[in-house]
């Protein structure tokens, strides 16, 4: 585009009589302006505020214009300075969506103008780049003015050529430019140096003066046609640019959101780790509780001992009745702290199934988090044109940097990782399902130590009552040894029940130990996996992408220099055609 601009400078300059030096300061101007675009707001608002002011016109102060003025301001600067070029332009709110950059366009600014950018002209996200069109336009004007005399007051520019030859009335059109002024002198003179030598033909010299000046004229407008084109297509494969470079946007946004989203399975993968070591921490509890279970169970079974030495050593006094009494009397108190003790690791048993009811539900967002970031990867690759059928089945997360397709770099499938985690989440109710049969059992267990406690106490009181009734009786002797086979017989009931729920609780707390130890093991080799997995694919995602912007600039630097060798070629063909048509 800097080099249709310079070029057409170049034939106004030619056509107008202007220096070679005058026409380069305009296209160096352009080229800085279109190359450059202002950035400064400051400098912007003073080089508009000072070419209005130059046109006593003071639409709003220079602290509005900053920060965006109201719409109505913005209306009426645009229609200022489009009517000091065309007094029929008329915008107004809603027509200048399509206005607006037609009339850019027509001046030749080097951006395009969207329709959708101008709906909202004076939003914050869109007037910086109104703002630096606005300050163009003054400077192309006033740059009009200074080099070329234009006084702008309002005139028309429909029917004007575009070196300010009146085309639609070519044959009446007033020459006012040196070179034709030139070429009219010569004309002249030739016509008179006929017209002594006798051989005057005025109407010879008219049709070839207005045959060449058409045929100029032709010449240049078919030059502007063919400018206009090439001007057009690279307006469209600047626009293609644009859009490939918002299509990169979007992919770096992508890119953050799948680095948010591996924060979050870092996090949750962190939570999980705790929520294991409570699990341990829980677990040595357990140990601890059923040492002292043994221990208690110990000095029961030595109490036991010492009761039946107490009835093996009776003499059928009164002392030897108190000191059973006392001692059944313990063992009540004995059996109430055990079934309190029961109770305690019921409540240990379900606190224990909430932790494990909370892994679940961790690892069940851990496995929606990373499917979501998978599927993330797999549109990013569809929106982008590829094949994205190979994270559909792929045991392992491996990156191929020979690989030409998606499937051969990336080689992963996001269902590798999401069947890992349901294992574990399986395997993990299945744990849970054994301590929900381990608690029942241990219920089960409780109701029979309650239910031998109160037969043990029923019992109890019957052969007290029965030993009162013998020693009242005086037939102690003969009911003696029932007695002391009974309390044998209920000594062995409570101390093989105790010895079953002991080995009962030692095999589910070691079955128990064992799940938790493998899933422990399972948690880390994943966690292992991830880690070691993820950051690579994100360097080789972000090293793509920094590959292909680089491809894409590369491609936009050597499209742009080939069109410019391009038109310049073309330009100096033109002025080669029209210095030898001259």
């Amino acid at each position: 585009m800097d080099s249709i601009l310079s070029s057409l400078n170049h034939v106004r300059s030619a056509l107008s009589g202007q220096t070679t030096s005058s026409a380069t300061s305009r296209s160096n101007l352009l080229a800085n302006t279109s190359k450059y675009p202002l950035t400064n707001k400051k400098e912007c608002v003073q080089c508009i505020l000072g070419f209005l002011a130059s046109r006593d016109f003071h639409p709003c102060s220079a602290k509005d214009l900053l920060r965006s003025p109201p719409l109505q301001i913005l209306l009426d600067i645009w229609n200022f300075l489009f009517k000091m070029v065309d007094a029929k332009a008329n915008i107004t709110k809603e027509n200048m969506a399509a206005e607006v950059p037609k009339f850019f366009k027509e001046f030749g600014y080097p951006h395009i103008m969207k329709t959708s950018h101008l709906r909202t002209p004076t939003a914050d996200h869109q007037w910086e780049s109104n703002l630096v069109a606005l300050s163009w336009l003054c400077k192309l004007l006033l740059y009009e003015q200074e080099c070329f005399g234009k006084s702008f007051e309002g005139k028309s520019t429909q029917g004007q050529g575009p070196f300010g030859l009146d085309i639609a009335g070519r044959g009446k059109s007033t020459v006012s430019n040196s070179r034709v002024a030139q070429f009219v002198t010569e004309q002249a003179t030739k016509h008179y140096q006929l017209y002594l030598q006798g051989e005057e033909n005025s109407m010879q010299l008219m049709e070839d003066f207005d045959s060449t000046i058409g045929e100029l004229l032709g010449t240049l407008q078919m030059n502007i046609d063919t400018k206009t084109d090439t001007l057009e297509n690279l307006r469209v494969k600047t626009l293609d640019l644009q859009e490939e470079l918002e299509s990169f946007a979007r992919t770096k946004e992508w890119i953050k959101t799948a680095n948010v989203e591996l924060q979050r399975i870092d996090a949750i993968t962190a939570a999980l780790n705790s929520a294991c070591i409570q699990a341990e921490e829980h677990l040595k509890n357990y140990k601890q509780l059923l040492k002292s279970e043994q221990t208690g169970l110990a000095e029961q079974e030595e109490r036991n001992k010492d009761l039946e030495t107490i009835i093996e050593r009776q003499d059928g006094n009164s002392q030897a009745l108190r000191d059973v009494n006392q001692t059944i009397k313990v063992l009540k108190g004995q059996i109430t702290e055990d079934n309190r003790k029961i109770k305690e690791l019921e409540h240990d048993i379900s606190t224990t199934e909430a932790n494990i009811h909370t892994i679940e539900g961790q690892l069940v967002r851990a496995q929606n988090a990373l499917a979501s970031t998978h599927e993330s990867i797999k549109n990013f690759l569809i929106n982008n044109g590829h094949d994205a059928d190979s994270w559909k089945n792929v045991e392992s997360l491996n990156v191929n940097v020979t690989g030409d397709q998606e499937s051969e770099i990336l080689g992963v499938c996001p269902s590798a990782y999401a069947r890992v985690l349901n294992e574990i989440i399986h395997k993990d109710r299945d744990q849970m399902q054994l301590s929900q049969e381990a608690r029942i059992e241990l219920e089960d267990a409780h109701h029979e130590l309650e239910n031998l406690g109160n037969t043990l106490t029923r019992e109890t009181s019957e052969t007290l009552r029965e030993v009162s009734a013998l020693f009242k009786t005086h037939i102690l002797e003969d009911k003696e040894s029932a007695l002391q086979i009974e309390t044998n017989n209920l000594a062995d009931v409570i101390r093989t029940a105790a010895r079953e729920e002991l080995d009962r609780a030692k095999s589910e707390l070691e079955t128990v130990e064992t799940a938790m130890a493998e899933a422990n093991k399972r948690l880390r080799q994943q966690e292992q996996r991830a880690q070691a997995a993820w950051p690579e694919i994100i360097d080789r995602l972000k090293e793509m992408a920094r590959e292909n912007k680089e491809s894409n600039c590369t491609e936009l630097r050597r499209l742009i220099g080939c069109r410019l060798i391009h038109l310049e070629k073309s330009l100096a063909q033109g002025q080669s055609t029209a210095t030898h048509d001259t």
